[in-house]
């Protein structure tokens, strides 16, 4: 492969791995248990479990923007996360933000 190539293979590749990182969105459970959180991304269909052990983090891709829903009571511990969200965080309770 010409120098050139490898350059422009090269930068293809760093532009894709700073898109993926910059639409991740991290999750931080600072809860003293542990919780699954249910994520559906706008415009898809199903939703995503993501677990996150208490005092950890997590991540996920939700840069469509989302609806978050934490809890067995549908819609009352629900948060819509913008596309443009970097943080949601998990309080003690199990109370749902994003950043």
């Amino acid at each position: 492969m010409s120098k050139k190539l490898t350059a422009i293979a090269a930068t293809i590749i760093a532009s894709a791995m700073l898109a993926t990182a910059a639409n991740a969105l991290t999750i931080t459970n600072s809860d003293k248990v542990n919780h699954d959180i249910k994520f559906i991304v706008t415009g898809a269909k199903g939703e995503t479990k993501v677990k996150v052990a208490a005092g950890a983090t997590a991540m996920f891709d939700c840069s469509k923007g989302c609806k978050a829903h934490l809890g067995k009571d549908k819609g009352a511990n629900d948060l819509v996360i913008a596309p443009t969200a970097t943080t949601v965080t998990i309080a003690a309770g199990g109370k749902l933000s994003a950043m």
